[in-house]
């Protein structure tokens, strides 16, 4: 035991020497078997990020200590001396008293989180007094840098609890190999087609500005535009998420230049597919009539779904690719 509470204090001696990103790493990196001192110190600081305090509440799995109270009682709290379930009440009452001012670091509320949430709170409503209060920040995504541990950071820090070990080079054949580097492509080919489709929006609007006017098209151009938006972000970060557990991250004048060639290439395909249709329409009529529009329509249309289907497969070839990501 007194081994454990010296270790503890040389561990908070290293962490009054080191940053707040690194405050971070170290709650990624620690084992909850051991004293948890040094978490406790580290959300006690007044520059703990608000990213760190949320990683390590809902690390300690707060919704359990509140079954356990209600299940007991909440004058016989059987935990309420555990050394864990004091950390996470003090986390609770800062966050309610917002005082977690520091917010640098990321952090993604994940759909397991808002299950986890859920429950925290209807073990809350059973109780007439309970011990911390749920509240939107324990629920709600920043933004910020990505902080993560690297083979930098273990070179730092002596207290690590978790080994580095080098991974194999990155090729061709570990891309299709690794599940979670398949389904990174899978999510950047979704992307890609995403962004395509959001410059093919464009310029369609842009090509025939008369279409703005129709309620009809209007709101289904409206439509297609936040769809397309919200599954480009939301795949973008699927897509980080399973690179950064792999210790990848994408390079990026790889990253910068494919998505800007996406939507290049969606105005484009509208320039090359739309413009023809819109000026020569009533030629197409008058030569074709109706039918025969539509026919060459429904062609122009299938050729540009595989043009789509084909540039957002290529693209993210290129973007999951050896040479677009590196280890951090």
């Amino acid at each position: 035991m007194t081994e454990e509470v010296n270790g503890s204090e040389n561990e908070i001696a290293w962490l009054k020497t080191a940053s707040p990103d690194d405050w971070h790493r170290v709650a990624l990196d620690f084992n909850w078997g051991e004293d948890i001192e040094p978490l406790y110190w580290i959300v006690q600081q007044p520059d703990c990020d608000r990213a760190t305090a949320l990683d390590i509440f809902w690390k300690g799995q707060p919704a359990w200590y509140l079954f356990i109270a209600v299940r007991e009682g909440e004058k016989q709290d059987a935990k309420a001396e555990d050394p864990i379930w004091t950390m996470l009440k003090y986390i609770a009452a800062r966050l309610n008293a917002r005082g977690y001012r520091r917010s640098k670091i990321a952090f993604d509320a994940t759909p397991e989180l808002k299950s986890d949430f859920e429950e925290l709170t209807g073990y809350v409503k059973e109780m007439q007094n309970p011990p911390l209060q749920p509240h939107a920040d324990m629920l709600r995504s920043l933004r910020g840098r990505e902080v993560v541990n690297d083979a930098d950071f273990y070179r730092r820090y002596p207290f690590a609890h978790s080994a580095w070990i080098d991974l194999p080079p990155i090729d061709q054949d570990l891309i299709e190999r690794v599940p979670d580097l398949v389904a990174a492509r899978s999510d950047a080919s979704s992307v890609v087609t995403n962004l395509f489709g959001l410059g093919f929006l464009f310029m369609g609007v842009v090509i025939y500005p008369m279409l703005l006017q129709n309620m009809t098209f209007l709101v289904l151009g409206l439509a297609g535009f936040g769809w397309c938006l919200y599954a480009a972000i939301s795949e973008y970060r699927e897509m980080t998420g399973l690179l950064r557990v792999n210790r990848l991250q994408l390079m990026p004048p790889y990253l910068i230049g494919t998505l800007v060639l996406a939507g290049l290439s969606g105005v484009g395909l509208a320039a090359i597919a739309l413009k023809p249709v819109v000026q020569l329409r009533a030629e197409l009529t008058a030569a074709l009539g109706m039918m025969g529009t539509v026919a060459i329509i429904f062609v122009g249309a299938a050729i540009a779904g595989l043009a789509y289907w084909v540039i957002g497969k290529s693209l993210a070839r290129v973007l999951i690719s050896p040479r677009a990501m590196r280890e951090f």
